[in-house]
């Protein structure tokens, strides 16, 4: 078996120190790296210089190994074309990437860079042309041009003929597509039908941003099962290539930012849209509602680590939010009028279906009640809302005809034993407790779209409302149809408050509400630490004067089925009734 052995750059780590010690102007810099790895035969010496480069100089940007490759690619290209180098020299680095990496004739090549450097194009500018065959072939006036190396001192002083210019040898169609728009079409005949070449850009997508790998990689998954096959491939690999081109640019300039698939997505829907027939636009809406509701639901999930104690050793400084979820839990509460509180906190009264159960048989309601502190200490008994030293009553939401309440007693309790008696016992609301506040904070049964719906209902009542008090009246004036309105103001900005109140919330609910996994369901260490964020949730809601939580079982979830539950922070504001004991065994 033939062993690789281990490649020494250690030379070329010296060297590409020296280069950067000296402060060099962007291009000089460049074209130095550039040689400085066209001189090792390795194949990895450009993602080799690329890891140095990134850990010995973090403080610089752009060396990333697609970036460095580039680099290297620079040199090549004009090592041997100097009076092209010298017009390259005169503009930046990104503008000549677009010019080296497109499929352009030396005089095209000519063309670009003396109009960049004359005209100050901007990228996108520079791509028009490209795109559009826009073209000012020009000869180089060589006279009395003086030639520009960047070599060593002693090569600097030689006087050598300069070689004759170097024809810059086509790169291929997966570096970056020549295309021209004509009537409305992309002139694509200089690609090849290449599967390979749409394979190796959307690879390339996919690891742009290794901070975001797993959304890009849905990006390209998209891309594959939606358009793939459904268009030209010279059209879809030309696409591929100039969105992969600019997005390169603001990552390179900007860093690793979410918007940029954002960016991404609404591009690449514009160019199938104009240069394809394909209707997909809508799908590519959806899609990226998905993924911004998927950024959406790890930033949540992210706050709501840090506010755990337990796991904000897991982060650096600059990793922490500017505000605690509870500190945004906070500005929202604060927006609540108590008309709209009403839609998200409900009176207890308003469940006067509820049941809990307890192991084995039992016969008087104080057997079901929630354990005693002491019981709670001897057992370590660990519950998702409980904090230390509290002690809270749980029980089943039995409203809804479509749950089983029963069912999800037992899924709570974890039964597993077809021979084991569970007894289950309807609970009673004191009456001193009726009017307690509960925020309801299941959202399992209501969608996005349904919120939105809801909202949109609301508003089209109220501007009806408004329509009908105007034709009650004399002649609709501007006057009088501002006064309406303001009269509405109050309304109109509850059903807001309520609107982006409901959809906070059903984001935050997706986020956190998810089942325990079998090792963190049976070891405590493991159980605290996932609940720890839960109790200060809880302590959070006692402070505001709320009683109890609303939410969706996730012992249910795991057997695909819907259960709602509550907690009540007073575990003595409901009691057994003890004529409705009966005594279960687990489902089959």
């Amino acid at each position: 078996m033939n062993v690789r052995k281990p490649v020494d750059y250690s030379t070329m780590y010296r060297e590409l120190t020296a280069i950067l010690a000296q402060n060099l102007p962007q291009m000089e810099e460049i074209y130095a790296i550039g040689k400085g790895i066209s001189q090792r035969p390795e194949k990895g010496t450009a993602v080799a210089a690329a890891k140095f480069l990134q850990a010995n100089f973090p403080d610089r940007t752009g060396f990333s190994p697609r970036n460095v490759r580039r680099m290297r690619d620079f040199y090549k290209v004009y090592e041997n074309d100097e009076p092209l180098l010298r017009l390259a020299m005169k503009i930046g680095w990104t503008l000549n990437v677009v010019i080296m990496e497109a499929e352009l004739t030396r005089a095209q090549r000519i063309s670009c860079l003396q109009r960049a450097g004359i005209e100050n194009l901007s990228k996108k500018k520079l791509l028009e042309i490209i795109l559009n065959d826009a073209f000012e072939e020009e000869a180089i006036d060589e006279r009395g041009e003086i030639c520009y190396n960047i070599t060593n001192s002693s090569e600097r002083n030689a006087e050598q003929a300069v070689p004759p210019p170097k024809q810059y040898e086509k790169r291929t169609c997966g570096d970056m597509c020549h295309c021209s728009s004509r009537n409305g079409a992309l002139n694509m005949e200089l690609f090849p039908k290449q599967p390979q070449a749409i394979l190796d850009e959307l690879t390339t997508l996919e690891n742009m941003m290794p901070s975001y790998r797993a959304e890009l990689i849905n990006v390209s998954k998209f891309i594959r099962n939606k358009i793939w096959g459904k268009i030209d491939d010279n059209v879809l690999l030309g696409i591929l290539t100039v969105c992969n081109t600019v997005f390169s640019f603001k990552i390179e300039a900007f860093g690793q930012e979410f918007e940029f698939i954002s960016d991404y997505v609404v591009a690449f829907a514009n160019a199938i849209k104009n240069h394809s027939s394909l209707d997909i636009y809508g799908e590519f809406l959806t899609f990226l509602k998905g993924l911004w509701n998927g950024q959406f639901k790890t930033a949540v999930l992210k706050q709501w680590r840090q506010m755990n104690p337990l796991c904000q050793s897991e982060f650096t400084e600059d990793e922490l939010y500017d505000k605690s979820l509870l500190q945004i839990m906070d500005d929202f509460w604060g927006t609540l009028t108590p008309e709209s509180e009403k839609a998200f906190l409900h009176p207890l009264k308003a469940y006067p279906k509820l049941v809990r159960g307890r192991k084995h048989q039992w016969t008087k309601a104080e057997d079901l009640a929630a354990p005693s502190l002491e019981a709670i200490e001897k057992y370590h008994i660990l519950n998702r809302w409980t904090p230390p030293g509290k002690r809270y009553l749980y029980l089943v939401d039995a409203n809804d005809p479509s749950q089983s309440p029963e069912k999800i007693c037992m899924e709570e309790m974890r039964i597993t034993d077809p021979a084991l008696d569970v007894t289950i016992a309807d609970f009673t609301v004191c009456s001193e407790a009726l009017e307690n506040k509960v925020l309801d904070l299941d959202y399992d049964d209501v969608s996005e779209e349904e919120i939105v719906l809801q909202h949109e209902f609301c508003r089209a009542v109220e501007t009806g409302q408004i329509i009908q008090e105007l034709n009650a009246g004399t002649v609709a004036s501007k006057s009088r149809i501002k006064k309406q309105i303001r009269k509405h103001r109050t309304e109109t900005q509850n059903f807001a408050t309520i609107y982006c109140g409901r959809l906070f919330l059903k984001q935050i609910c997706s986020a956190i509400f998810t089942p325990l996994d079998s090792k963190e369901d049976t070891d405590d260490m493991l159980k605290e630490k996932c609940y720890k964020s839960f109790h200060l949730l809880a302590e959070w809601c006692e402070g505001k004067g709320i009683s109890g939580i609303r939410y969706p079982s996730t012992r249910m979830k795991l057997i695909n089925e819907r259960g709602s539950n509550l907690v009540l922070f007073d575990a003595d504001s409901a009691k057994a009734t003890e004529t409705s004991f009966r005594v279960r065994r687990i489902f089959k």
